[in-house]
C-alpha cells in the first residue's frame, strides 16, 4: 500500500512572468507554475520528492501564451507530472516558430525604416491634402467647377467662380 505524505510543506507560487489574468483565475488553485524549460526539468525538486503526488493542477505558461493545466488528481507521481510538463512546453516552443526580423525584411523589400513612416505618411496626407486644394481653387477659377452644398434651411447655395471668394 503506498504511504501517504500529509507533512510536506511546499514552497510559495512564484507568479512573476505570468500574465494576471491568468494569476487571478488560477490563484490558490494549482500546486506549482512552470515558466520555462528550465523550471519543467525541476519540477521534481520544487515538489521535494520524485513519488509524491500533488491534488493540484501543475500551470504551464508555455510560449503560445495559452497556458496547460496538467492535472495530477493525487495519482500522477511528480516525476510523470514533471515528464509531461516538458513534453507540453517542447511542442508548444515548437508551435511559436522562428521569429522574423522585421526589420531586415523591411529593408530587403526596399521599405523606409519603421521610425520614418510616421512621418514620411504625414506629409504624404498634408501633400495630397494640399494638391486637392489647388486643384479646386484651379478649377474655380477657371468655372469648370461649380457644386451645390445644401444648407440647414434647405436652400440651396451654389458655389461658382463668382462668388468663391477666389481671386488671381
Amino acid at each position: 500500500m503506498s504511504e501517504l505524505i500529509f507533512d510536506l510543506v511546499l514552497p510559495a507560487i512564484d507568479w512573476t512572468g505570468v500574465p494576471k489574468k491568468f494569476r487571478w483565475r488560477y490563484e490558490g488553485k494549482v500546486s506549482a507554475v512552470v515558466r520555462s524549460a528550465a523550471e519543467a526539468e525541476d519540477l521534481v525538486r520544487y515538489f521535494r520528492r520524485a513519488d509524491f503526488c500533488p491534488l493540484l493542477p501543475v500551470f504551464v505558461n508555455v510560449p503560445t501564451g495559452q497556458p496547460v493545466l496538467i492535472e495530477g488528481l493525487g495519482v500522477a507521481t511528480a516525476a510523470e507530472l514533471r515528464d509531461i510538463a516538458v513534453e507540453k512546453w517542447a511542442r508548444s516552443a515548437a508551435m511559436t516558430g522562428p521569429v522574423f526580423d522585421f526589420d531586415a525584411l523591411r529593408e530587403r523589400a526596399g521599405l523606409p525604416e519603421r521610425g520614418d513612416v510616421d512621418q514620411q505618411t504625414r506629409q504624404a496626407l498634408w501633400d495630397t491634402a494640399q494638391d486637392l486644394k489647388r486643384r479646386q481653387r484651379t478649377a474655380l477659377a477657371a468655372g469648370e467647377l461649380e457644386e451645390e452644398y445644401p444648407n440647414f434651411e434647405r436652400r440651396s447655395h451654389v458655389v461658382s467662380a463668382e462668388n468663391s471668394g477666389v481671386t488671381e
